[in-house]
């Protein structure tokens, strides 16, 4: 809030009077000068520290990329592995299945410092460039996180066979019949996640 304070005497010439004026205008300018000067030093601290938690949590996020990579990556061959066992149980009628363990674990990527950024003022001083990649990053982290998401949330459907009966003598034909079915849906999910993270790599070369 600026005060403009009346003159003390009234002007006594039209000379006082213009000086009083530019007075009040120059004091003014400079108080309009100083207060933009401390927001924009206010702005700048928010941009440095919005950076700052940005590569923090950037790094963090490529940590969380590679765990969840390699857990699909490994998960796969276990997807695998597991659709052979039903083939041969649905080739033997009897053979029990062997109980289905969850192939894969993963984390949701992190988006606290972006979103605090986006709800501040630092982002006003970020260039179109900077922030257009920052968009690009959790883009990708978003997409990824939802193709994860629906890859384990088709695993725990078929665990959740064994969870309701633990004896794999008491799955049936018809049960093993669709969890073939679902785990082939699930595998086809994990080769087009693989394609996700190469689009995510060529976007951010971080990531590789």
């Amino acid at each position: 809030m600026l005060d403009v304070h009346p003159a003390h005497h009234a002007a006594s010439s039209w000379k006082e009077f213009f000086v009083h004026i530019a007075t009040i205008c120059i004091g003014l300018l400079i108080a309009i000068g100083l207060e933009q000067t401390v927001e924009y030093i206010h702005l700048r601290r928010e941009l440095t520290d919005a950076r700052r938690e940005l590569a923090e949590e950037k790094n963090t996020n490529i940590r969380i990329y590679h765990r969840n990579r390699a857990s699909f990556q490994e998960g796969r061959a276990k997807i695998e592995l597991y659709l052979a066992q039903i083939r041969a149980t649905l080739g033997r009628p009897g053979t029990p299945l062997p109980v289905f363990n969850m192939p894969v674990g993963f984390r949701f990527h992190v988006y606290t410092a972006w979103t605090i950024a986006q709800r501040g003022s630092a982002l006003t001083l970020m260039s179109p460039a900077e922030q257009s990649a920052n968009d690009r990053i959790y883009v990708s982290m978003h997409t990824l996180d939802e193709h994860e998401e629906q890859v384990y949330e088709q695993l725990e459907h078929i665990r959740a066979v064994f969870l309701a009966d633990p004896n794999p003598v008491h799955v049936t034909h018809e049960q093993a019949l669709a969890m073939y079915r679902d785990l082939s849906e699930a595998l086809a999910d994990v080769d087009n996640l693989a394609d996700v993270e190469t689009i995510t790599e060529q976007q951010s070369p971080e990531f590789k």
